[in-house]
């Protein structure tokens, strides 16, 4: 149907699909901020008299300098979504750049919940592990907002000045012509391409690893980042409105001169990189387990609501104190 028509089509043939699910006692949940998710969720509420739960796993209003034209089509349309998300019962989201935005656009604050992301499981630093890469990059996709072209300058920026360019190993797909340039490329012997691995095989990767860099060029609280902690590794990204975590040293965004010469630095001043691997620790808070737990008790809540909507504050200690007792006071389970 093309683009534009799928995204004014799909909400409506999704709740066509599911109107026999639709009541007042059922959560909508709209997983993502695009538009169609949020207007999908939006009728529910409005039309089928259904709590709302959305999320929005990173606001681009705030991060516009750095953004392809693609995520500024994303920006604009986030606008139009969170517009929407007024009339939510429950509003998640992962950082406090997307709170903020969501308060500027209308969004009442006792309606937004900030959460956190997390991994599978948080596992333990190696002690005294092996390190065979002097820097991991993950990438899912290969990307610009990954910052995969800044990486050949950083690269030869650092062969200059230090002799030898540091050993790279890169997690991930990458094109095949991407490949033939990097090999082609004086440090290109100092390159390894891993591809997709298991999620075991990724972790060993990024533990063997000095550092983990992660030079997007907007970012809120990327799932890598929490993996490297998990294991010991610090992170080296931009500061694009990234999470500030422990562990995690930020340069100046865009700065791809600055970028090259704090990793320099970490590899080659051991107090400094002994300093900030020491706090790349991650606490079981940070469990998908520990996690789900917490939003499964809010969403609990939001089904046992009667009157007028509590602030998220309020309604995350009630959520606390119906997980410890196993009931739901004054409502029915969702």
């Amino acid at each position: 149907l093309g683009f534009l028509p799928y995204l004014l089509v799909s909400p409506f043939w999704a709740l066509l699909s599911a109107r026999r699910l639709l009541s007042g006692r059922t959560i909508a949940f709209s997983s993502g901020d695009f538009v169609n998710d949020v207007l999908a969720g939006f009728i529910a509420k409005r039309i089928f008299r259904c709590k709302w739960v959305a999320i929005s796993h990173m606001s681009l209003i705030s991060r516009n300098r750095w953004l392809s034209p693609w995520a500024r089509f994303n920006r604009y349309s986030q606008f139009l979504s969170y517009a929407l998300m007024r009339s939510a019962d429950l509003v998640l989201v992962v950082d406090e750049v997307t709170k903020e935005d969501l308060k500027r656009l209308g969004v009442d604050e006792g309606k937004i919940y900030v959460t956190k992301n997390g991994v599978d499981r948080v596992r333990r630093a190696i002690e005294g592990g092996i390190k065979r890469y002097d820097a991991v990059f993950v990438v899912s996709r290969w990307h610009p907002q990954k910052g995969v072209q800044y990486i050949p300058y950083i690269w030869r920026k650092l062969q200059s000045e230090m002799g030898v360019a540091p050993s790279l190993a890169i997690v991930g797909k990458v094109p095949g012509e991407v490949v033939k340039e990097f090999k082609a490329m004086p440090f290109g012997d100092r390159v390894s391409f891993l591809g997709f691995l298991s999620e075991d095989e990724k972790f060993k990767k990024i533990s063997e690893s000095k550092v983990l860099i992660m030079p997007s060029t907007y970012e809120a609280f990327p799932i890598v980042m929490l993996e490297a902690l998990s294991v010991g590794t610090p992170v080296l990204a931009f500061d694009v409105g990234v999470a500030r975590m422990d562990g995690v040293r930020l340069v100046r965004a865009g700065d791809v001169d600055a970028f090259a010469d704090a990793l320099r630095d970490l590899l080659t001043d051991q107090k400094m990189y002994a300093k900030l691997a020491e706090a790349a620790r991650l606490s079981d808070a940070y469990s998908w387990d520990s996690i789900s737990s917490e939003v499964e008790r809010l969403f609990l809540s939001v089904a046992a609501e009667a009157g007028p909507v509590k602030g998220a504050t309020q309604r995350a200690a009630e959520a606390t104190r119906m997980g410890e007792h196993g009931t739901i006071q004054g409502g029915r389970p969702g």
